[in-house]
């Protein structure tokens, strides 16, 4: 369906972005005249000075999870990759194998839903029942959240967990409202 609907959607485009050029250069090479129709450009995103200036100035609330003292609270943010899911289960079955060491930590998987405003699209939810984690160390929020509560939600985890892909084109794009975030915040580490 994809192949087909690809040089419909995409006939008559000027510009074509990803947060990587991994993304969408296979886009131009399936549609060669947009090499010379098209801008194309990589465009990074989430790592915003600004943003974190105006966070501050408007005083969000966090509302799926709060500090608690004793807690070391992780979050995760956007979409689950789709080659991510046997580096989670590995993780998961580690936490499952060595639960006294995160008795006090929490992952919190926000906007990992199947669709962006399904409140009940779970896909982290089904490895940490089938691990017996969830909601004592994994919590999953699967709807999409407004981009100033990711950063809210942010401000008020102690971290931010990374997970990756095998995916070639693969770039760690969601280190960089983390890394902002804790320079933001913290400073810069060296």
């Amino acid at each position: 369906m994809a192949g087909i609907l690809e040089p419909v959607a995409i006939k008559n485009a000027s510009l074509i972005t990803g947060v990587a050029a991994g993304y969408y250069e296979a886009v131009l090479e399936r549609n060669p005249h947009l090499r010379k129709q098209a801008k194309a450009g990589a465009m990074p995103y989430g790592g915003e000075q600004k943003d974190h200036e105006l966070l501050q100035s408007l005083h969000l609330e966090p509302y799926l999870f709060n500090k608690q003292d004793g807690k070391i609270k992780l979050m995760y943010a956007g979409a689950m990759l789709p080659k991510a899911y046997s580096a989670l289960e590995s993780i998961f079955k580690n936490i499952t194998k060595n639960k006294e060491l995160f008795k006090n930590i929490e992952f919190h998987f926000i906007g990992t839903g199947k669709t962006p405003d399904d409140e009940n699209g779970f896909n982290v939810k089904p490895l940490a029942e089938k691990y017996g984690l969830w909601q004592t160390v994994i919590y999953e929020y699967p709807k999409r959240i407004p981009y100033l509560d990711v950063l809210v939600h942010l401000n008020e985890a102690d971290g931010v967990f990374i997970l990756g892909s095998t995916e070639p084109h693969y770039t760690p794009s969601k280190i960089v409202p983390g890394g902002t975030f804790r320079q933001t915040y913290f400073g810069s580490a060296a």
